[in-house]
């Protein structure tokens, strides 16, 4: 009998437009009315996943940023693994230049300004979109970040999008960090690093001793490569059809496409049938 269900949000259990809607909101409360339990299991940033962007009647947990940071219904940290400082040490002295995310359990530390981090946005990760809420992410984050500030506080992961010769000399930067750091990026071009063995499988793994679950009674669901390590680790784990190859190889079993709902979908089918 399934207990607890773990889900990636973006091409997983969000719809089309990457937003919760009445069908999703119904399966979260669905799990709670059975006495069951959920939990993001998200890349995004804390500030991004606080809460789902609608009017939920459930309490949930929150595992962000790959698994770095786990969260009860309250958005209380329960727990959150740093990264290497001796790592973090090296990247400020060697790529200075970078425009990386330092992530706190609370903050982001940005060594450029406002105005030049909204450019970066700006003309990356939101490119394609025609309006982003920049004061809503701004407000977590602390600009102008000294290598002291940064030294300083808890990080807990890295991201940076890079291209071309800049991703190569940075991947192979990385190359000899294997021993203390994990990259597990969510899409091309992204790197996505947390500390050694952080992923969303070992964050669930805690939350299941936590909530006092066994292995066997979790459903995961992932599209992407950050959520290879969580469906290779449950045997309950389902990839929706636009997951990408590797996830679907993956998976116990590919389902619908998250355009169709397949997951909330089939989040209440299992739990009609009483989670078997």
């Amino acid at each position: 009998m399934i207990k607890l269900f773990a889900c990636d949000l973006d091409g997983t259990l969000l719809n089309k437009d990457h937003q919760v809607d009445e069908i999703i909101c119904e399966a979260i409360e669905m799990i709670e009315k059975e006495h069951k339990f959920f939990t993001v299991a998200s890349g995004r940033h804390i500030f991004e996943n606080q809460k789902l962007d609608y009017d939920i009647n459930a309490d949930y947990f929150i595992i962000s940023m790959n698994g770095a940071l786990i969260l009860d219904h309250n958005s209380k940290i329960i727990s959150y693994k740093c990264l290497d400082k001796k790592f973090i040490r090296d990247v400020l002295s060697n790529f200075n230049d970078y425009h990386f995310d330092y992530v706190s359990p609370r903050y982001k530390y940005i060594k450029q300004s406002k105005e030049e981090y909204y450019d970066i946005l700006k003309n990356g990760v939101f490119k394609n979109k025609k309006h982003f809420d920049f004061e809503s992410i701004a407000k977590y984050c602390i600009f102008d970040s000294k290598d002291e500030d940064i030294m300083k506080a808890d990080i807990i992961k890295l991201d940076i999008i890079l291209f071309d010769d800049k991703a190569k000399k940075f991947s192979d930067f990385i190359s000899n960090y294997d021993n203390v750091i994990t990259n597990a990026p969510s899409f091309e071009n992204a790197f996505e690093i947390t500390a050694k063995d952080v992923n969303k499988g070992m964050a669930i793994r805690e939350l299941c001793h936590i909530l006092d679950v066994d292995e066997d009674e979790v459903a995961v669901y992932g599209d992407g490569g950050n959520d290879i390590a969580m469906l290779k680790m449950f045997s309950h784990s389902y990839a929706p059809g636009n997951a990408i190859l590797e996830a679907r190889m993956c998976a116990s079993e590919v389902i619908g496409d998250h355009k169709d709902h397949a997951v909330a979908l089939h989040i209440m089918d299992t739990l009609r049938n009483r989670g078997k």
